[in-house]
């Protein structure tokens, strides 16, 4: 229901889609939804950061290819995560981006 209704209230204002973000956001947690919140993740700052630091779409790119479900810059950088459905997706994702970059991590949680 709340999606439908977010759809249909949807404007192109990017102040209103924001709000509709945090409110899609905010179900995701309450329902506990992995996916969910994966699929709501954003950061407005990301855009204009990655164009001067191209590796952020670069770590964001491996994680997804291996398996995460989205991947974000957290605040205004430098950190990028990813949110993982196996911790074995996140594991190859670490192998992967310790060719690219010094540090990566794998940090469990429970929603």
């Amino acid at each position: 229901r709340l999606k439908n209704l977010l759809r249909v209230i949807k404007k192109k204002n990017r102040r209103i889609d924001l709000c509709l973000n945090v409110i899609c956001m905010i179900d995701a947690i309450e329902n506990a939804s992995i996916e969910k919140i994966a699929e709501n993740l954003l950061n407005v700052l990301e855009e204009v950061t990655a164009k001067k630091h191209p590796i952020i779409d670069e770590i964001k790119k491996i994680m997804i290819e291996c398996g995460a479900l989205n991947a974000v810059m957290s605040g205004s950088g430098p950190t990028v995560f990813g949110i993982f459905k196996t911790t074995k997706d996140a594991y190859k994702a670490k192998g992967r981006l310790k060719k690219l970059i010094r540090f990566a991590e794998v940090s469990k949680t429970k929603v």
